[in-house]
């Protein structure tokens, strides 16, 4: 094969003496595509556990304010029912 060109496997098609044997072996292509691939799914898990922990405290905090109003609703009413 003439030219320059990338083939797996074989390196740089075309490429002078010694530089075949510098393409990188399956095993680095598939340590390389499995960290590339861990990495996503660690962002996948770390972005829905995000959008779980920031549902679960807007949650909370609308939970801590009806608390509070209802203790406060319920404080008042006690207080204008013993008069």
């Amino acid at each position: 094969m003439s030219g320059w060109g990338w083939t797996w496997g074989t390196g740089w098609a075309g490429a002078p003496p010694g530089w075949e044997d510098r393409s990188p072996s399956r095993e680095v292509v598939r340590t390389v595509i499995g960290l590339v691939v861990g990495l996503l799914v660690l962002w996948l898990v770390l972005t829905i556990l995000g959008f779980v922990l920031h549902g679960l405290l807007w949650l909370a905090i609308i939970g801590i304010v009806l608390f509070v109003a209802t203790s406060v609703y319920s404080w008042i009413r006690r207080k204008t029912a013993a008069r």
